[in-house]
C-alpha cells in the first residue's frame, strides 16, 4: 500500500462554467403560458354559464310577476256564455260573474301558476230583435204600439212605443198607413221599425205570410212578401204585397232613391239602406199567380208551396 504524504498533496480549485452545469426538469416558458390561457378560458366559460342561469332565472321570475297580459277591466257584452270568456295563458275563475245582468264584478285569474285579481264589467251595446207584423184594424179603432209586435228578443227589458205620438191617433180612410215605431232596451240600445196598419171595413183573423227571393235591376237583394188575410172561417179577405229591397252599398241605395217610384206606400230606410215598397192586392192582381186565385186558407197555402214561396201563419 503506497503512501500518501497529505501534507505536500496540491489543491487544484476548479472553476465550474455556469452553463456546463445541467439543469432541472422544469416546464419551459410557452408552456407555462399555455396553461394559463386555458385557466382563463375555462374561467369564461364557468363565468357564462352563470350569467346563462341567472338570466334564465331572472326571465322566469319576471314573466311569473308581471300583469301585463290582464287588463284592469276587462269589458264583455251581455249575454257572453261563460265558457267564451278566455285569457291566453291563464286560468279565470268567473264564479262570481252573472253573465245576464250589467255591472262589474270581481274575481281572479291565475297565470304561470301566480293568482291575480281583476274586474270584469258585463255591457249591454246591443239593439233589441224586433220583427213587426201588419196590424189590421177597422178605422178610427184605438192601438198601442205594442200591438205592432210579432217577436222580441233582448237581454233586458224592452220599451216599444211610437216615435211621434201623433201616430197613436190614426183614423179616416179605409187604407195603408205607415207607423214608425221605437224599440229601446234598459241600457239605452234602440232601433226603429216601421210598421204597417192596414184599415178595412171586415178585419182578418189571420195572415198568411208568403215570401221569395226575386231577381231585381238594381244591385240589391229583392224580397217579395203577400200577406193574405184571412177571417175565423179560413177565407181570404184582404191582401198586400211587400217589395223589400235590401242594397249592397249606400251609393246603390241612395242612387235608387233617386229613381224609384211606384205604387203604393213607400219606406226609405237611411241606417239600413233598405226601401219597401207596400201594395194593396186586388182579387185580379192574386189571379196573375195562376190564372184563378182561391179562397180558402190550406188552397192558397198550397199554391204558395207550389210557387217556391216560404210560408207561415201571423196572427192579427
Amino acid at each position: 500500500m503506497n503512501n500518501i504524504d497529505y501534507e505536500n498533496v496540491e489543491v487544484l480549485e476548479i472553476k465550474a462554467q455556469l452553463e456546463d452545469i445541467p439543469k432541472p426538469p422544469i416546464f419551459n416558458e410557452k408552456k407555462e403560458k399555455k396553461s394559463i390561457k386555458t385557466i382563463l378560458i375555462g374561467l369564461i366559460l364557468v363565468l357564462i354559464i352563470f350569467i346563462g342561469f341567472g338570466l334564465f332565472y331572472f326571465l322566469k321570475f319576471a314573466k311569473e310577476n308581471t300583469v301585463e297580459q290582464i287588463k284592469e277591466v276587462k269589458v264583455i257584452e251581455l249575454g257572453t256564455k261563460k265558457e267564451e270568456v278566455k285569457e291566453k295563458g291563464c286560468k279565470l275563475n268567473l264564479d262570481n260573474v252573472d253573465f245576464e245582468k250589467t255591472g262589474k264584478y270581481d274575481c281572479s285569474a291565475i297565470c304561470d301558476k301566480k293568482e291575480y285579481e281583476l274586474k270584469i264589467e258585463i255591457v249591454d251595446t246591443t239593439e233589441p230583435e224586433v220583427e213587426l207584423k201588419i196590424l189590421n184594424l177597422k178605422t178610427n179603432q184605438i192601438f198601442n204600439a205594442e200591438d205592432f209586435v210579432l217577436t222580441y228578443y233582448d237581454l233586458s227589458n224592452v220599451e216599444i212605443k211610437f216615435q211621434n205620438q201623433e201616430y197613436s191617433n190614426i183614423s179616416g180612410e179605409n187604407g195603408v198607413y205607415i207607423v214608425p215605431i221605437i224599440a229601446e232596451d234598459q241600457s239605452g240600445n234602440i232601433i226603429k221599425k216601421y210598421g204597417i196598419l192596414l184599415v178595412t171595413s171586415v178585419l182578418a183573423d189571420k195572415f198568411l205570410s208568403a215570401s221569395k227571393i226575386e231577381s231585381t235591376t238594381y244591385n240589391a237583394t229583392l224580397k217579395v212578401t203577400d200577406k193574405i188575410g184571412f177571417n175565423s172561417s179560413n177565407y181570404y179577405i184582404n191582401a198586400l204585397r211587400i217589395y223589400d229591397y235590401t242594397f249592397n252599398s249606400k251609393e246603390d241605395y241612395l242612387n235608387a232613391k233617386k229613381e224609384l217610384s211606384a205604387d203604393g206606400k213607400i219606406i226609405f230606410d237611411d241606417s239600413t239602406i233598405n226601401i219597401k215598397i207596400i201594395q194593396e192586392l186586388t182579387k185580379q192582381e192574386l189571379d196573375k199567380l195562376n190564372g184563378n186565385f182561391p179562397s180558402t186558407y190550406n188552397e192558397i197555402s198550397k199554391l204558395y208551396f207550389g210557387l217556391n214561396y216560404t210560408n207561415r201563419v201571423e196572427f192579427n
